[in-house]
């Protein structure tokens, strides 16, 4: 596809997103579980991962804890082999969520960010970009889901999405692109931008595969069937003969 970073095609790109469906994958917490804490969790699940899988590590995950505390104790590898196994970042991801979910443990002295929905958006932003180990991707999309904050999770897995439509110049990276969908979309827009993203990245687009073209044959092969040609015409001749 040709490619057209011009902030018209950009702008023409996230406008004409389609409406997420209702019938959509949902990933909506448990009564049980704090709404925040739950987000992050599906934050860390969904970042760099295909989403398509989402779903399926989350069922796993409710399969083997009972609750977010539960799985702020288990050894990264040992979540990883249960719940995400063919997942090359897995260890890592669980590695990331641990370190975050105990992080939050120490401030609060238990497992909830419901108190981030009372402060004012700044701090909320901060407290959630403080947690080690937590991607900006989950950071900004536990403040833009849970907390009404105006920022964009951007990951590889979105990241390519602008790249396969053509409206980023060639060596975007992550940050970049979160900036530029902060600054084109208006306050009480980047929700919906996001959500449709997320459906979209669902069914990742295909890439078109080049068929390869049969060259003709030139040069000194040519010079050879011509040679093989005369030798066999010669032949022919001398048993006519």
């Amino acid at each position: 596809m040709k490619r057209d970073a011009s902030d018209k095609a950009f702008d023409a790109f996230l406008s004409g997103l389609p409406a997420p469906p209702e019938d959509a994958v949902s990933l909506a917490p448990r009564e049980t579980d704090d709404a925040l804490v739950h987000e992050l969790v599906v934050a860390c699940l969904s970042w760099n991962a295909p989403r398509a899988g989402v779903a399926d590590a989350l069922a796993r995950l409710r399969e083997i804890v009972v609750d977010y505390n539960e799985l702020r104790v288990m050894l990264p590898d040992e979540a990883a082999g249960l719940i995400t196994p063919k997942d090359p970042l897995g260890e890592a991801r669980f590695s990331r969520m641990r370190s975050a979910l105990n992080e939050i443990f120490q401030r609060e002295n238990g497992i909830t960010l419901a108190h981030l929905r009372e402060e004012n958006k700044r701090d909320a932003k901060a407290y959630l970009e403080s947690l080690p180990g937590l991607p900006a991707y989950a950071a900004n999309r536990v403040a833009l889901v849970g907390c009404a904050v105006h920022v964009f999770p951007v990951d590889g897995v979105l990241l390519s999405l602008f790249d396969a439509a053509g409206v980023i110049e060639e060596g975007t990276d992550e940050a970049q692109l979160a900036a530029r969908c902060e600054r084109s979309l208006r306050a009480g827009e980047a929700l919906g931008s996001f959500q449709a993203l997320e459906v979209l990245a669902l069914k990742p687009p295909k890439r078109t595969v080049k068929k390869k073209t049969t060259r003709k044959a030139t040069g000194k092969s040519t010079a050879k069937k011509k040679a093989a040609s005369k030798k066999t015409t010669k032949k022919r001749s001398r048993k006519t003969a």
